[in-house]
This record gives C-alpha cells, structure tokens and sequence, in this order.
C-alpha cells in the first residue's frame, strides 16, 4: 500500500522556488528562439510581443548569407571531435 507524502510548508516553498528558478532560466531561450522568427518591425514594436505575427525564416538565410556559419559550426564539430578522441584516449589509459 502507498504511504501518502506530506506536503510540508517547505516542500512546497522548495518547489515554488525551483519552478521559479526554471521560469528565470527558459524564458530568455524561449523568447529568443521566438524572437528570432520575428520580422524587423515586430522586433521594434512597443510593448514587446512574445510571439512573432507571422514566422519569419528570412532570418536564418540572412545569416548563413552574411557569416559563413556553416563553416564555423563544421570547425566547432571537428574541433570537439578531436577533443573528445584525446580526452577518451587519455581516459582510456588511466583506467
């Protein structure tokens, strides 16, 4: 048979906190992810809007066309690739 938990005033100021926490953390991912299919004028607009009016992927292509993005996320993965080999090599080794 289940035992019931109590739900103690610390418990639940506990989990207020950690729900609070979570919100501080994902918000500002969240908004910038929205944020980055919205148009210019969206963007500018006062209030701020939490989503965009119509999603925007010009964005994406303006990006890749002005940095070269493919090549410095290729650089990124080969750079963590030989990482993570000499880190497993070395580690290997000391086992």
């Amino acid at each position: 048979m289940k035992r019931k938990r109590k739900l103690t005033p610390l418990k639940v100021l506990f989990t207020f906190c950690i729900l609070l926490y979570l919100v501080v953390m994902v918000f500002p991912m969240l908004y910038l992810l929205s944020a980055s299919f919205m148009s210019e004028s969206d963007l500018r607009q006062i209030p701020a809007k939490l989503l965009p009016s119509q999603f925007n992927f010009e964005n994406y292509a303006t990006a890749l066309h002005r940095q070269p993005l493919l090549k410095y996320v290729v650089n990124s993965l080969v750079s963590t690739i030989f990482s993570v080999a000499i880190c497993l090599t070395v580690g290997s080794k000391a086992s």
